[in-house]
């Protein structure tokens, strides 16, 4: 969502949406989201008017899906223009092709006004600071403090969905983990906070701030009539409530609704889903036992030059090798060598270079 190099925004920043009220409520910190049986009645406008001027805004991003019905023919896609006052251009690639897309379009330094990293949140580009300090825009003066208040739903993100947006400092059961042995403890690794990072091209104090707007209505919370329309489309055309006011995406909408908002800019985590009230009963339960088992991984938002060049393929080799001795296809001997291996071919550099930017980044 942000750009390099902001800092995480501190609690006080931290503005919850006041919404409809959640049938079982998260944690205070988010990390366990509030659980909802139905859509709520009547959803509140988070967005009061268009915040843009008729102007094309152009995002690249991936899908992992067939592409979206063309915004002429697409009654959700144009509510979203109307609504935001752009023109969004989102030109698709598949997941597979998008590292190289992502690559062709950086080194050509024509970049788009909104540019989804892609997964891993760019760890995987060759010299990722240097790229987002030259050619991203800084955020701080538009969104820390106070001045987050005038996106009301991009401040409605809970602090832990920053830490992966500041780099350097320069940052239908959940199954919970289980013991090896009875005298161990398990534990949950947190996820990074937010799983894309959306960062803006250089421009004018004016432009970036409408493309906050936008990035501000992409992220309307759950409960308001933007994350209605994104979501499930326009009602009549591409979806209907249900006798318990829950949206039933139609056949139309089906494909009108493969447009890839949530890889631009996306609201927080709830546990709802609109075929099973029974989901967010199970899963809020489950979720709060997982997250108390959390731990917080220190390197979120530092940079390893190592890891962008050899992790996607050390982990491959990594992920090949335990999937055979999951499946019977080798035997628990072949573990070791394959630990050795990842860590000799660069598993250690990557943890020596995370280990210093650690160091580098503490006052």
């Amino acid at each position: 969502m942000d750009c390099s190099p902001p800092r995480r925004p501190p609690p006080s920043e931290y503005v919850a949406f006041q919404g409809p009220p959640p049938d079982l409520p998260g944690s205070p910190d988010g990390l366990v989201p509030p659980g909802y049986l139905k859509y709520p009645l009547n959803p509140v406008k988070s967005v009061q008017q268009p915040v843009g001027d008729g102007q094309e805004v152009t995002a690249v991003t991936y899908t992992t899906q067939a592409p979206p019905t063309a915004a002429e023919q697409n009654p959700a896609w144009q509510r979203v223009d109307q609504e935001t006052g752009f023109s969004i251009k989102l030109p698709l690639t598949q997941l597979a092709d998008y590292p190289t897309r992502l690559n062709t379009t950086i080194a050509g330094g024509a970049l788009p006004d909104l540019l989804s990293l892609g997964t891993g949140n760019g760890l995987g580009i060759a010299g990722l600071p240097a790229f987002l300090q030259s050619q991203c825009m800084d955020l701080t003066p538009l969104i820390s403090g106070d001045a987050i208040k005038q996106f009301p739903n991009l401040a409605n993100l809970p602090p832990y969905a920053w830490r992966n947006a500041v780099f350097n400092n320069f940052s239908m059961r959940g199954v919970a983990p289980f013991p090896a042995n009875p005298s161990s403890k398990p534990v949950h690794h947190l996820g990074p906070g937010a799983n894309l990072l959306t960062v803006l091209k250089k421009t004018s104090t004016d432009r970036a701030t409408k493309l906050l707007g936008l990035l501000n209505y992409v992220s309307a919370p759950f409960g308001t009539q933007e994350y209605l329309t994104m979501w499930y489309g326009v009602e009549g055309a591409e979806f209907e409530f249900d006798q318990n006011h829950n949206p039933v995406v139609s056949p139309t909408g089906q494909t009108d609704l493969f447009i890839p908002w949530p890889n631009v800019g996306a609201a927080p985590t709830v546990l709802y889903d609109a075929s099973s009230a029974d989901y967010a009963r199970v899963m809020s339960r489950d979720v709060a036992v997982i997250e108390g088992m959390g731990i917080q991984n220190p390197v979120v938002g530092l940079y390893s030059p190592t890891k962008a060049q050899r992790a996607a393929s050390l982990n491959q080799t990594m992920g090949d090798g335990l999937l055979a001795i999951i499946f019977g296809r080798s035997d628990m001997s072949s573990f070791d060598p394959l630990v050795t291996d990842w860590r000799s071919q660069g598993g250690d550099q990557i943890r020596s270079e995370f280990e210093q930017a650690l160091a580098s980044s503490k006052p």
